[in-house]
C-alpha cells in the first residue's frame, strides 16, 4: 500500500509506575504476578512480586504490589487509572520493612517532596517539587549518611549546587538524573519508528485505527527489554507497534546520581487511514505497507 495512505504518529514519556488498563467503572479487584523484569506471569511461581488493582467508581484505583513473602511492596493511588494519572501520596518499601521511596502526586504532577531511601533507612536524596517542576532544595547522601550533593532549582532549572566526594571535599557535580536517549535524538527515534512501520494489510482492509500506547523498558545497558502492550487497539496493530518498539537500537542509557538506572517509557503510536486518498489514486501492485509522521 503506498506510502500517502498511512498517518502515523509518536509521543514518548517517561513514567515511574506500573499500571494495568482500566475501561469502565467497578469496585472488583484483580490480581497479576510479576518476574523482575516486570513481565506478567501465569502464576506465583517464578514470580517476584504480586500486584493488586481495586478499581473504584469512575477511573479511580489503587494499586498494591506484595513481595511474595506476601510483605508489602508499594502503593499508588490513581485519579485515572486509563490516564495513568496518579494523585495522593503514594509509597514503596524495601522487603526488610523499611521505607523505600515516598512521593506527593497532585492530579498527575508531582507536588511536594519525594524521598528515595537506602535499604538501611537512609535517606538516599529528597527534591521537591510544584506543579510538576522541581523546586527548591536537592540534597543527596551517600550511604553512611555525609552529604553527597546539595543544589537549588526553581522552576524546574538549576541555579547553584556544590557536590561532595566521601571524605566531604568539594568536586565537579554531574546531571543527577540523565534520561536516555536515542542516537540522533528525538527526532531520529521518531523517523526510525515512522519508517519501520508498517500498517498491517488485513487491518487497513478492515478500518482499523486507533493509537497504541507501547510500555518497554531500556535497561542499564541502553538496551530496549520488556516490551509490552499498554493500551491496546486490535492484535493486528498491538502486534506490529511491539515489533517496531521491540527492535529500537541500543539507547544512551538513563543515569541517576552517576549510575546506569533502568528507565520505564509509554511509546503511543498512532495508526490513522488517510481515507480521502483512498479515492484519488490507487496502490501500486506488490508495494508494501509503509508509514510517515
Amino acid at each position: 500500500m503506498r506510502k500517502h495512505l498511512l498517518l502515523l504518529s509518536l509521543g514518548l514519556s517517561s513514567i515511574a509506575t506500573q499500571a494495568q488498563e482500566y475501561t469502565g467503572s467497578s469496585t472488583t479487584t484483580t490480581a497479576k504476578y510479576f518476574n523482575k523484569q516486570g513481565d506478567i506471569q501465569p502464576t506465583a511461581e517464578g514470580a517476584s512480586y504480586s500486584e493488586e488493582t481495586e478499581l473504584k467508581e469512575g477511573n479511580a484505583a489503587t494499586v498494591r504490589t506484595f513481595y511474595i513473602s506476601g510483605k508489602p511492596r508499594s502503593v499508588i493511588f490513581y485519579e485515572d487509572l486509563a490516564r495513568h494519572m496518579v494523585h495522593g501520596i503514594s509509597e514503596g518499601w524495601h522487603e526488610n520493612g523499611n521505607l523505600s521511596w515516598h512521593s506527593e502526586m497532585q492530579h498527575g504532577k508531582p507536588s511536594g517532596p519525594y524521598r528515595n531511601h537506602y535499604p538501611s533507612g537512609q535517606l538516599h536524596y529528597e527534591q521537591n517539587y510544584a506543579d510538576g517542576k522541581r523546586q527548591g532544595e536537592l540534597v543527596v547522601y551517600y550511604p553512611d549518611g555525609r552529604l553527597k550533593r546539595r543544589e537549588i532549582y526553581a522552576d524546574n532549572q538549576r541555579v547553584n549546587g556544590t557536590c561532595y566526594n566521601p571524605q566531604g571535599q568539594e568536586m565537579p557535580c554531574y546531571e543527577f538524573e540523565v534520561m536516555p536517549s536515542f542516537p540522533g535524538g528525538q527526532q531520529a527515534l521518531l523517523q526510525y519508528i515512522g519508517q519501520n512501520t508498517r500498517y498491517p494489510g488485513k487491518a487497513l482492509r478492515r478500518g482499523v485505527e486507533g493509537k497504541v500506547f507501547v510500555k518497554f523498558v531500556v535497561d542499564t545497558t541502553g538496551v530496549v527489554s520488556n516490551v509490552r502492550i499498554d493500551k491496546g487497539v486490535d492484535p493486528l496493530l498491538d502486534t506490529e507497534a511491539v515489533h517496531v518498539v521491540k527492535n529500537l537500537p541500543r539507547f544512551e542509557p538513563g543515569r541517576q546520581d552517576g549510575r546506569p538506572v533502568p528507565v520505564y517509557f509509554t511509546v503511543p503510536i498512532t495508526f490513522s487511514i488517510n481515507k480521502s486518498s483512498l479515492f484519488r489514486q490507487k496502490p501500486r501492485a506488490g508495494n508494501q505497507p509503509a508509514s510517515g509522521l
